[in-house]
């Protein structure tokens, strides 16, 4: 079996070297569609296939949810949703009521992030965020920021909603993290002290969950471990999606040293405002910083 998953995987790899970027672009789309498709589409929305939804996530996934009641934040792991489902003796539907819809997949190598439109008919039911990476059994989602429409409306975006999310990312991960390495900036950015980052290890393959305070703890602690903040070139933020109270998009950063470090970031808007509540990186955050004799 695994001999031929690998020839499969191969032949693959080869097809997608022959195309043209964008078509190997939207090749990359569509195994993403499926993904997401096989794992939340038909394992849960349309059915309870237990085995292929599980075979579509990482089982460290975490689901923000913001309590409506309370505007408070909580972090749920995805299969507790879907172990709760079965505890509840959840009956699925006996016909297959939903489609997805994909306004945008945006790619960055190994890394995307999907917003996904849940629809009954013609009515929206859900707005989801789903950050994937490319693991070597295919593409797994690793979050889940949603947002559900009440009575299948869309909500309207207030004026000025978009520069704020870009606000809170740039002056959180730029400006905070990157260029002053402020910790108190960083934490103000943030839904709390964890914050959902994950990333690939592809030596393992597994995603992990990395921690900020391990990076950083402000300069003078950079300083004392021997460590400076690498220098800036530029940086650029795309918004992905907003959706209500949900809001994803990637920050792409470029270091003097040309390294370039994506981030597919999700937040909520909760009582104090705009905060991260997820990112997906393609670079450990341990990039930020290098050796001050190293220079």
């Amino acid at each position: 079996m695994k001999r031929r998953f690998l020839v499969v995987a191969l032949t693959a790899v080869v097809l997608l070297a022959t195309l043209t970027p964008a078509a190997a672009q939207d090749a990359v789309k569509a195994e993403i569609r499926q993904a997401i498709d096989a794992a939340c589409l038909n394992g849960f929305w349309n059915g309870l296939d237990i085995k292929a939804f599980l075979a579509g996530w990482d089982h460290g996934a975490m689901a923000p949810m913001r309590l409506m009641q309370t505007g408070d934040f909580a972090y749920v792991n995805v299969t507790e949703l879907i172990a709760l489902d079965l505890r509840n003796n959840r009956k699925p539907s006996e016909k297959k009521e939903f489609t997805f819809l994909y306004p945008v997949i945006d790619v960055t190598g190994g890394i995307a992030m999907a917003r996904v439109e849940a629809m009954r008919g013609e009515t929206i039911v859900n707005t989801n965020y789903f950050p994937v990476v490319r693991t070597k059994t295919g593409w797994k989602i690793v979050g889940f920021p949603s947002y559900m429409h009440k009575d299948g409306a869309r909500p309207e975006t207030p004026p000025g909603e978009a520069d704020a999310v870009k606000k809170v990312v740039e002056d959180t991960l730029v400006r905070g993290l990157m260029q002053d390495g402020t910790k108190e900036q960083v934490l103000a950015g943030l839904s709390g002290p964890f914050c959902d980052i994950n990333f690939y290890l592809p030596e393992l393959d597994v995603v992990t969950k990395l921690d900020l305070t391990t990076v950083f703890a402000g300069k003078s602690h950079l300083s004392a471990m021997g460590l400076k903040l690498r220098p800036l070139k530029n940086s650029a933020f795309t918004l992905i999606g907003l959706t209500g109270h949900v809001a994803a998009g990637k920050l792409a950063v470029t270091f003097d040293s040309g390294t370039v470090m994506t981030m597919y970031v999700a937040l909520f808007k909760l009582k104090t405002g705009w905060a991260i509540v997820h990112i997906t990186t393609d670079k450990h955050i341990a990039v930020i910083a290098d050796r001050a004799n190293s220079r």
